[in-house]
């Protein structure tokens, strides 16, 4: 996670949520992803897509989520979002749970214990789903809100990842 920035509730209104996250009252700056990580990125959105619409879907890069639709409440931008096409949105314009699906493509910097936790707070907001992908070592964690103990699954590159609702990819399709 980037580095904290203290601000005052008032400002914290007027931060891009595109480039910050609001956690635990905390804003964090977003790292800028790298290249491997973008083009792991559009892999998603690019294939993730057609797939999405054929079940009412969208596939949404870069579109934060509230943890509610309060104004000090806390949001996490993840690099993918997969929701309903007419999702409800808080205030700041920002999607608000129910969403089906999360996806976090890990960067260099991030630990899978780290990303873990991120995906259990998504979990805790109401998302139903969360991949975390990770380009380097060629593997996803899943993680649901489906299991009750929200056991992660390890799935290797050359399975699919695959939601209850029937939507599948290929993992090493998404990794390019």
């Amino acid at each position: 996670m980037g580095s904290a920035i203290e601000r005052s509730a008032a400002e914290i209104e007027s931060i891009d949520t595109s480039r910050y996250e609001l956690i635990d009252g905390e804003l964090c700056e977003r790292r800028m992803p790298t290249r491997r990580h973008a083009g792991v990125q559009g892999n998603i959105v690019e294939i993730l897509s057609p797939k999405a619409r054929a079940l009412g879907l969208r596939a949404f890069p870069e579109f934060s989520v509230d943890k509610e639709d309060a104004p000090n409440s806390d949001w996490m931008t993840p690099d993918i979002l997969v929701a309903p096409a007419g999702c409800s949105v808080s205030s700041r314009q920002n999607a608000l749970p129910p969403v089906l699906l999360v996806i976090e493509v890990l960067s260099s910097e991030q630990t899978i214990p780290e990303m873990i936790r991120k995906a259990n707070r998504y979990l805790d907001w109401g998302v139903q789903n969360v991949w975390l992908i990770e380009p380097q070592k060629q593997f996803a964690v899943v993680l649901s809100e489906v299991d009750s103990k929200r056991q992660p699954t390890l799935v290797w590159s050359g399975f699919d990842l695959q939601l209850d609702n029937g939507l599948s990819v290929p993992l090493a399709e998404l990794l390019g």
